[in-house]
């Protein structure tokens, strides 16, 4: 299924490359699956460098944020990637001028995460299972920072 949805967006970026080339996408959301998954690498086509990227790619921030260790949840003692930010290369490729991606970060702060117990250091989840714990989320946001070229 995630194979599935990303064959959707990547056809829907393809559509809108056609129309324009330098066309700025962003695919964004809980993936399910971390940025060097086959869904992500080889279905959406999502890319760890911005640098020569075919007109049938896209550029992921989120994979070296991920190969150094950063998550947005921790399932096992583990971090996975799953919330992330993909864009087209209008948002990379500084000939196109207009907003550019800057850098891409995982929004961390200590009152996000659980401060005790058996998951210390997990993010503070609203519910376990039935019960509400009054946390915000089970996984961390994501964002990107642009900058606008003039």
């Amino acid at each position: 299924m995630r194979a599935a949805s990303a064959q959707v967006c990547k056809n829907l970026a393809d559509s809108l490359k056609k129309t324009d080339p330098n066309a700025k996408i962003i695919v964004m959301g809980d993936l399910n699956d971390d940025p060097d998954n086959k869904s992500m690498t080889e279905v959406l086509k999502a890319r760890r460098s911005a640098d020569e990227l075919r007109s049938d790619e896209l550029y992921n921030p989120m994979y070296d944020l991920f190969k150094s260790g950063n998550g947005t949840l921790a399932y096992r003692d583990s971090w996975n990637l799953f919330d992330q930010i993909v864009v087209s290369k209008g948002f990379v490729n500084k000939k196109t001028g207009g907003w550019q991606l800057y850098k891409a970060m995982v929004f961390r702060q200590p009152w996000l995460l659980q401060t005790e117990g058996a998951f210390r250091g997990y993010p503070f989840r609203t519910f376990v299972g039935d019960i509400f714990i009054n946390g915000y989320s089970d996984h961390l946001p994501v964002f990107l920072y642009f900058l606008k070229r003039k």
